[in-house]
């Protein structure tokens, strides 16, 4: 678990979902339960499964640490590194406001004055527009049988077992 800025306390984890909207200068007001939960500052990303993410410092370190023990001359490292880094933005912190400028190189994945969804995923946020959040999880969200199906694909691939 990720650690608060108080050495050896754990942080609690960021969940549920909450809505917000992307002003016309691109700005995101980050919800009041998740602003003293993320810390003073932290990354923007664009996240392995394709979705922004808003990380913590711990959790953005930890994967810089991963990244970096790999071989320098390994080619998945490297790409890694641009997908990850490339479209990043650290030491990220909140205006006055409690809101977050969205990075450029982001902007093209949100509509000024349309609603956005906050995801709570433990030790970061991921940030949808909300006809991707409908579009992917309407299904699930109304039909039990494929959120179960899904929940445990998922958690055999955490696993690192085979999927059903």
């Amino acid at each position: 678990m990720a650690e608060n800025s108080e050495v050896g306390t754990p942080a609690r984890r960021l969940t549920g979902t909450e809505e917000s909207k992307v002003d016309d200068r691109y700005r995101v007001s980050v919800p009041k339960k998740y602003r003293d939960l993320l810390g003073t500052s932290f990354a923007i990303c664009i996240g392995l499964n394709g979705r922004v993410w808003i990380v913590r410092n711990a959790a953005w370190e930890q994967m810089a640490s991963e990244i970096d023990a790999m071989d320098p001359l390994n080619p998945g490292r490297h790409q890694l590194e641009q997908m990850l880094y490339g479209n990043a933005e650290a030491d990220v912190q909140l205006d006055d406001g409690g809101r977050i400028v969205l990075p450029k190189a982001l902007r093209p994945r949100f509509v000024q004055g349309k609603e956005v969804k906050f995801v709570g995923c433990g030790d970061r946020l991921e940030l949808w527009s909300e006809g991707e959040y409908y579009g992917e999880h309407s299904e699930m969200l109304t039909q039990p049988n494929t959120w179960s199906k899904a929940f445990n694909e998922a958690y055999s691939v955490a696993k690192g077992s085979k999927g059903s």
